[in-house]
């Protein structure tokens, strides 16, 4: 690995794909941003076109589309370009991409790192083959990285190497205490129901791991069947779930949106935010939906816990519990009153905890110490035996 000299002032390449979405793309788009705060500089290098591409455009954020049609060529690029910035710091997001970067950094010596934001061992559920193979791989391509950063503390352990950092998600948003009619009524117009009808909603990517077809089977045990749900997002999984969906009964009460744009739209519509999932790094999800008055009811899954605590700033039930997770969507729906008082102490307490500033100072102190230039007091872990 190059050595880059104490004190110089760091250029970031980060390493992302056009197309990504969900809570790394509102990491990322944050973190662009905010860029021009930070100590460093950034230049954002993405893999092919796609929304977090275009976002990046229409906030004037520099960066390099790459054409990848053909891998090596796109490799050759980005080789390029590091071997000719002596201050260069390659830093990639996504399992697919951290092979890639792994590849690149081997090739120039340049240091690389990335920002770890799922489970690694849960990122290839849908594929059983893939969930056996890939992860192993991906594993093994972070043994090269000069030490990682990521979003739950609970990955730490989970990292074949010595230097882990901890960054939080950020959150770039205006905080409403409560949404206004006029914001209410959007999605409730799209999907024809009124005002007053309880809605629920998740929004998410369609993998195993955001356990949507527990929260479609416990949707259909609640004792409160004028309740309707919501569903942002997308992919292959949904004829599965639109099948479950039916199976259950559920066609009049239960509403697949596809990608949604406006996620404030979204959130604000609802009554209760859901997220059952199996893992999660640190939910961008949860932060949006308390930014705009909406109270969450997770699994009890380290991510989640980082930022809920059970009945004070949202609502805990047993992972994989369909039953508790409907006797908690009947109770909370029950319970206005509940819901904002949650939202009061989600917003006054959990949110000032992740503000840009935040991550880029953690992004900053983390490469320093990657580097070996300063010492280890704000970092996460440094583990041992490896």
């Amino acid at each position: 690995m190059n050595r880059i000299a104490p004190n110089t002032k760091l250029r970031v390449y980060v390493l992302a794909a056009g197309n990504e979405r969900g809570g790394a793309a509102t990491h990322l788009l944050t973190l662009a941003r905010y860029a021009q705060q930070a100590r460093m500089e950034y230049h954002f290098l993405l893999w092919g076109n796609g929304p977090l591409s275009t976002q990046l455009s229409e906030i004037a954020v520099e960066q390099t589309c790459l054409e990848i049609s053909s891998l090596r060529h796109a490799k050759q690029r980005i080789c390029q370009m590091l071997q000719s910035d002596r201050s260069a710091i390659l830093h990639s997001h996504g399992p697919r991409l951290n092979v890639i970067a792994a590849q690149i950094a081997k090739q120039t010596g340049v240091p690389f790192t990335s920002t770890i934001h799922s489970n690694p061992y849960l990122d290839y559920l849908a594929s059983r083959w893939k969930s056996i193979i890939y992860p192993q791989l991906h594993l093994y391509s972070l043994r090269r990285a000069m030490g990682l950063f990521v979003v739950s503390e609970a990955f730490a352990p989970l990292l074949p190497v010595k230097d882990v950092a901890f960054v939080p998600n950020a959150l770039d948003l205006q905080i409403m205490p409560s949404a206004s009619t006029e914001l209410r009524s959007i999605l409730r117009k799209k999907i024809q129901i009124p005002l007053d009808t309880p809605l629920v909603g998740i929004a998410a990517r369609f993998d195993p791991v955001k356990n949507i077809p527990l929260l479609l089977r416990a949707f259909a045990q609640m004792n409160n069947v004028s309740a309707h749900l919501v569903i942002a997002g997308d992919g292959p999984l949904r004829k599965e779930y639109e099948q479950i969906v039916e199976s259950l009964g559920l066609q009049q009460r239960v509403h697949f949106l596809g990608f949604w744009e406006s996620m404030k739209d979204f959130y604000a519509a609802l009554d209760w935010h859901v997220l059952p999932s199996k893992s999660e790094g640190l939910p961008s999800a949860i932060l949006e939906a308390g930014a705009t008055g909406v109270p969450t009811i997770g699994s009890d899954i380290a991510g989640i816990l980082q930022l809920i605590e059970h009945e004070k700033t949202g609502y805990i039930v047993k992972e994989g519990d369909s039953k508790a997770l409907a006797v908690a969507l009947d109770y909370c729906l029950e319970h206005p009153q509940l819901r904002r008082r949650l939202v009061d102490a989600f917003q006054a307490e959990v949110l000032p905890r992740y503000r840009p500033e935040k991550m880029l100072e953690s992004y900053a102190r983390g490469y320093e110490w990657f580097l070996g230039w300063s010492p280890v007091t704000y970092i996460h872990r440094r583990r041992t035996g490896l």
